[in-house]
């Protein structure tokens, strides 16, 4: 449901969006000499976002931060995008975008397993984005159907056969997405804290065991499992898996 309400600005009174009224009033609260017209673009909106919530999260992104962030009056930004709900695509668009590797010689699985690298690369560069991207349908933008189609011809072009590209796709989707989220949500569960030795991991495991007493058969090996390290090198173990499991499949 859209809020409206009626804003009495300097001159008369007219009807306005909640938001847009929001934004006049900050702009007029502004201080900062405003910025000339032409002197931001577009482009450079979006990269300041970017960057803002690379750095800060998604809870800081706010159109008057933003323009303090890039030195101009917060209006300055409504010439070029609509609305924080627009700009918020914008810059999903962005990380999207960078998802597909330049393109090079190889043969579907090489091309396979250069995409899932890039799309993880993309995801943990900017893990604030990587849910909000995944909730979009698919393809929810112009950037989106190229992104998906550049992938899809990179696969075809390797000498994937047409019809097992559907069930090829999806699968090297959603692994590259789903280890990618997996391995950015154990980050923040886990923080900076100290890798452990494999004499810890068994003590601590011990200690569990007898807390929540429980029967746990082959506490060392189990040990071993909580400890992996979700980084580069269980992201190729598994996608090695995952090809060759695919390459087995089309051979039956």
């Amino acid at each position: 449901m859209l809020l409206t309400r009626t804003c009495r600005w300097p001159s008369s009174p007219v009807r306005a969006d909640w938001a847009d009224a929001v934004a006049y009033a900050v702009a007029v609260t502004d201080r900062r000499p405003a910025a000339k017209r032409g002197s931001i673009n577009v482009e450079m909106v979006i990269t300041a976002a970017l960057a803002r919530v690379d750095a800060h999260g998604l809870d800081s992104l706010s159109m008057r931060e933003l323009a303090a962030d890039m030195g101009v009056g917060a209006m300055s930004l409504y010439r070029h995008v609509r609305d924080k709900d627009e700009l918020l695509d914008l810059i999903t668009d962005r990380v999207i975008d960078g998802f597909v590797p330049e393109r090079s010689d190889g043969d579907w699985p090489q091309q396979a397993a250069r995409i899932c690298r890039k799309v993880r690369a993309g995801m943990l560069a900017h893990p604030e984005l990587a849910t909000l991207a995944l909730r979009r349908p698919v393809p929810a933008s112009a950037t989106g159907l190229r992104v998906n189609g550049q992938m899809v011809a990179m696969l075809i072009d390797g000498g994937l056969p047409r019809k097992a590209v559907p069930n090829v796709y999806w699968v090297l989707s959603t692994y590259a997405m789903g280890f990618s989220l997996f391995e950015i949500e154990r980050r923040r569960a886990l923080g900076q804290r100290p890798r452990q030795g494999a004499r810890d991991r068994r003590r601590n495991l011990a200690a569990l065991v007898v807390a929540f007493h429980v029967d746990v058969p082959e506490t060392d090996a189990l040990a071993a499992v909580l400890s992996v390290d979700f980084g580069d090198r269980q992201f190729e173990y598994g996608l090695a898996a995952v090809i060759s499991g695919l390459q087995a499949t089309m051979r039956t």
